[in-house]
């Protein structure tokens, strides 16, 4: 989704007891909220996301613009269900997030992130002796 950790939205779970190559290791869980988002939905080509979403952004920004209200801060966020079989496309939604719901308008649809556990890892911390 975009760059960047998504930003925390809800409660934190530190998980620790962990370690990797002899390094503590404590795992953060954050609780995030979906965002709801218009979106465009695209079947791609593996490899091929670097071509196809630059077309799907242009009609979801077309039509931000002409909905007053509608839009954020204009986070590009993209969601991606990766198939089951081998070669097979990716289902991509190529999404803005937006301050609320609206009815599909052409290929531009509402949907948002999914929500739930997020795991986010802490600083790993070494005692030297």
């Amino acid at each position: 989704m975009g760059g960047g950790v998504p930003e925390e939205t809800g409660t934190r779970t530190t998980i620790s007891g962990f370690t990797i190559e002899g390094m503590p290791v404590s795992v953060n869980l954050l609780n995030v909220y979906p965002r709801k988002l218009a979106a465009v939905r695209r079947e791609v080509a593996p490899g091929a996301v670097g071509s196809e979403w630059r077309s799907a952004l242009d009609k979801v920004w077309e039509f931000i613009r002409s909905q007053a209200g509608l839009r954020t801060d204009g986070h590009n966020i993209f969601l991606y269900q990766h198939p089951t079989q081998p070669n097979a496309p990716t289902l991509c939604d190529f999404g803005v997030e937006v301050t609320r719901t609206f009815k599909t308008a052409g290929e531009v649809y509402a949907t948002e992130t999914p929500g739930g556990k997020l795991p986010s890892p802490s600083t790993a911390a070494r005692t030297i002796a």
